[in-house]
């Protein structure tokens, strides 16, 4: 039986490679997406450090809101950028998670680039 390769694990893949290449540090975090279908997931991360810094969801209690979609992205993202300038961060280096940069991921960062955050 030949096995299929799902879509995730194709994802994984592509994320590994992208990581290789990406490293967060403090003054430059890693600015990682996740997304589900119902939901989209963002932190920044110092590598060196090990630890998140700043993190943002269409789970959180304040935001009763669909993440499936590009309002929700966009909305994610502007806060997102918001936190990070309270903590005194600008640029940042974006890791898109392996996913196609389209749609909601490129949402997301088309809104936190607007906000203020530079990468």
């Amino acid at each position: 039986m030949i096995h299929k390769i799902r879509k995730n694990e194709i994802r994984e893949r592509i994320h590994q490679r992208i990581r290789r290449k990406l490293q967060g540090t403090a003054e430059r975090p890693r600015l990682a997406v996740f997304r589900s279908v119902a939901h989209i997931y963002v932190q920044l991360i110092d590598d060196a450090g090990g630890r998140t810094l700043v993190s943002a969801s269409t789970v959180e209690k304040e935001g009763k809101r669909s993440g499936g979609n590009v309002a929700a992205a966009k909305e994610i993202g502007k806060l997102v950028a918001e936190r990070a300038k309270e903590k005194g961060i600008g640029k940042v280096v974006f890791d898109r998670g392996g996913y196609q940069y389209h749609g909601r991921v490129k949402a997301l960062a088309d809104a936190a680039r607007q906000a203020g955050l530079e990468f």
